[in-house]
């Protein structure tokens, strides 16, 4: 339970005296919240019941308050006064125990995150503290996630134990959740720690057979002694009473969260509270020391009003989107486009998350701006730059902030699994593909902003004539005879004032990375690759590194495609990508790539890589306008190939052409 005093008010600038207490109101993703006011003017109290975020991006749910609202939606009092019938011994406790520190992007449904791995043959232990135990009924649950198959059924089997006793024994066969559950016998729980223990037999004749645990759960019987200043729990009866009170004490029925109700008519004497409950409901007991206070209290953006820029009441050309510190260094960029004659804005994240979103820090607050962008404004929006990098945890449970400073969509892919898109942020309202050309610069800091933005600068006024500018070199991964193919076709398609050149390392070779050093210094104007790929590489030689990627010294800079996997896995929060590495090395590397987050295979790459090329050196668009008729061609075609179309990013300016 929540409160919010007048003095918190005070802290922002609200004075509680001019508050007409029959128009707060305190709003859920647009829903009024069940608020309890009390008192007034200095003594004033707003309480509601706040609960986790149910959000792929946040814990924190984002509670809205207004002191200006039509109407107040006040908290239901429910009539708790005790009956005279029969006390209950125990009220029922629940212990959750879960910890996030294990990523698995094959989750198809539900959560990525797990507390382990259990492989066959193996065991996990678990202390819980249990205080309070009385005699009554109890309850285990587990929750794993199975990862493996297998041709024999069943394929995983699981016994869990409390402090050495089995209390449930499991099999079945799959991937996916499975809920293991089963009472707990009288006599094996005791007070204080007790040891929660998954073992993993190995004993089905599956080749592989691993699970991933979740979360557990002890339901179990615990004494009416007050001992927290604030707790849930659920009635085991008709009549409870709390004893050992120090302090008046409020309940809340929170059965429902939309519908949370104060009891009233508690009977509350010589340190004992009793009152009236339904069997099975949720409750939540706080006395004025356990109120809690909002993580972070904070004012609306609310002015300016983003979807009518002030500079550009008509709308504009270039967007770039970011929190307000990365748009800073950006300026010289936009100031660049300007002079272009785009029309240009620059808007701050957080007031899209408050004016589009309700406050919350999800990637659908831009997707929901960017369609209204299109559909109202006079002059629609034709470039997006997406400033700040992101992360698979943007919750945080492994990663530092700086790691999430504008989150992506997750999608599933057939070959890998989770992994981000922008793409979806440019399908707007109606729309079944993107119709907004977009890129993004993945940046943690200001520095690595000001070190892409004079590349560009440098690469913008390179003069047009000069040689390089027509020269592009395909590498292809010497360890399949197909990517030495599709070099040659990609080379072959290239305008005829174009110089080409190919280099093909044979399996094996252990000096490509200072050849391909060499060539970039030569100057290319654009550099292809087509092999196998991964976060941080190209090559199962390892054909060119991110740390060859950071030595780069070359001045003249060009155009990166990977035709490969995964050199644009941006969102590892700990591993930096091949594309991320090419970006800000300072007066190197490249100005842009076009790199994928997922797993692809050739033969689809190739029929995105052809529009994409087209687009770029016949039609003469931009990098960004090049990649939108990529995205929007066949996007009805198969799954593998509309996976390519999501997963193959910009990184860099879309409004940047080749020289």
């Amino acid at each position: 339970m929540v409160q919010i005093t007048s003095q918190d008010l005070k802290n922002h600038q609200i004075d509680p005296s001019h508050i007409n207490l029959s128009r707060v109101n305190i709003s859920l993703r647009g829903e009024s919240q069940p608020v309890w006011v009390s008192g007034s003017g200095d003594s004033l109290k707003l309480v509601f019941y706040g609960e986790p975020a149910n959000s792929v991006y946040t814990d924190n749910n984002v509670y809205i308050l207004s002191t200006s609202s039509p109407t107040t939606t006040a908290m239901a009092e429910l009539n708790a006064a005790p009956g005279g019938g029969q006390t209950a011994s125990y009220f029922t406790y629940t212990i959750h125990y879960e910890e996030n520190k294990v990523y698995s992007p094959l989750v198809e449904e539900g959560d990525h995150w797990f507390i382990s791995s259990l492989p066959a043959g193996q065991s996990k232990s678990f202390p819980i503290n249990l205080m309070d135990l009385v005699q009554g009924p109890a309850k285990l649950q587990f929750e794993v996630w199975s990862s493996t198959t297998a041709q024999v059924t069943p394929n995983h089997h699981l016994i869990i134990k409390l402090n050495s006793q089995i209390v449930v024994e499991d099999k079945w066969t799959g991937i996916g959740n499975r809920l293991l559950q089963g009472d707990i016998p009288p006599g094996i729980l005791k007070e204080g720690e007790n040891i929660v223990t998954v073992e993993a037999p190995g004993d089905t004749g599956a080749i592989v057979d691993t699970n991933y645990l979740d979360w557990f759960e002890i339901h179990y019987a615990r004494s009416p002694e007050i001992k927290e200043n604030s707790f849930g729990f659920y009635a085991a009866g008709e009549e409870l009473q709390f004893n050992g009170l120090t302090s008046s004490v409020d309940v809340f029925d929170i059965t429902t969260p939309a519908k949370v109700a104060r009891l009233s008519g508690i009977n509350a004497q010589n340190q004992q509270v009793s009152f009236h409950t339904q069997p099975g409901n949720h409750f939540w007991a706080v006395n004025q020391a356990g109120y809690a206070k909002p993580d972070a209290l904070d004012l609306l953006t609310a002015t300016p009003d983003i979807r009518h820029p002030d500079n550009n009441p008509e709308g504009a050309d270039y967007i770039a989107i970011g929190p307000a510190a990365l748009l800073e260094p950006l300026q010289p960029l936009l100031d660049l486009r300007k002079s272009e004659g785009l029309q240009v804005i620059s808007v701050p994240l957080r007031a899209i998350y408050d004016q589009m979103n309700d406050g919350f820090p999800e990637p659908e607050a831009i997707q929901k701006y960017l369609s209204y962008a299109s559909q109202s404004w006079v002059r629609k929006p034709k470039f997006v730059l997406l400033v700040g990098d992101a992360t698979y945890d943007p919750k945080g449970y492994i990663t530092q902030p700086a790691a999430n400073q504008l989150p992506v969509f997750f999608v599933n892919t057939v070959y890998g699994g989770q992994t981000g898109t922008d793409v979806f942020y440019t399908i707007t309202q109606n729309e079944q593909k993107p119709s907004i050309a977009l890129g993004r610069l993945p940046a943690q800091n200001q520095d690595q902003i000001t070190a892409y933005i004079n590349k560009v600068l440098q690469y913008e006024h390179a003069a047009g004539q000069e040689a390089w500018l027509k020269a592009v070199l395909a590498v292809s991964d010497g360890q399949d005879v197909e990517f030495k193919d599709e070099a040659t076709t990609f080379l072959s398609q290239l305008p005829a004032e174009y110089q080409s050149e190919a280099y093909n390392p044979p399996s094996g070779e252990t000096g490509a990375g200072a050849v391909i050093q060499d060539k970039l210094n030569q100057g290319k104007a654009l550099i292809a690759y087509f092999g196998h790929g991964s976060i941080n590489m190209w090559g199962k030689d390892k054909l060119f590194t991110v740390d060859e990627a950071k030595s780069l010294k070359n001045t003249r800079l060009p155009v990166f495609v990977t035709m490969t996997c995964l050199n644009g896995y941006f969102i590892h929060p700990k591993v930096e990508s091949l594309a991320e590495a090419l970006l800000w090395v300072p007066g190197g590397g490249a100005v842009a790539v076009l790199a994928p987050t997922s797993l692809t295979v050739t033969s689809d790459q190739a029929r995105f890589r052809e529009p994409f090329m087209q687009a770029l050196f016949t039609q003469k668009v931009s990098l960004g306008e090049a990649l939108l008729i990529a995205e929007q061609k066949n996007i009805e075609s198969t799954t593998e190939l509309t996976e390519v179309q999501k997963t193959f990013l910009l990184f860099g300016d879309p409004a940047l052409h080749l020289k």
